[in-house]
């Protein structure tokens, strides 16, 4: 069942998993990539979540937002067996770049 986007969102801004930088990279791949929809099925929260650290670590390693658009599509063409859409995941690499250059836990990551 299928919940109001809006209330669903708030709900998991206030949910600590989604705090860190981490967390920010798994709400942004859960609210904003979501290729196959599940956003607002509170049973799908984790959908995206073994993504989130791959997606880190192409950060933590300096990836431009290319690569990551390249990343995501593979995992949409590998894992899901779907194709996407580019704007959208150009969208998603744009803002997982902001957030991760605007965190302060950047720099404890290992490069």
């Amino acid at each position: 069942m299928k919940v109001n986007n809006r209330q669903f969102r708030s709900k998991l801004l206030d949910w600590t998993p989604f705090s860190s930088l981490l967390g920010h990279i798994r709400l942004i791949l859960l609210v904003d990539w979501d290729p196959i929809g599940v956003f607002g099925i509170p049973e799908a929260m984790g959908q995206y979540d073994d993504y989130a650290l791959g997606v880190l670590g192409l950060l933590s390693n300096g990836s431009n937002e290319a690569d990551i658009v390249e990343h995501l599509k593979q995992i949409e063409v590998n894992a899901m067996c779907i194709v996407g859409d580019r704007l959208q995941r150009q969208l998603v690499a744009q803002k997982l770049k902001k957030v991760f250059e605007a965190s302060d836990e950047k720099s404890n990551l290992p490069q």
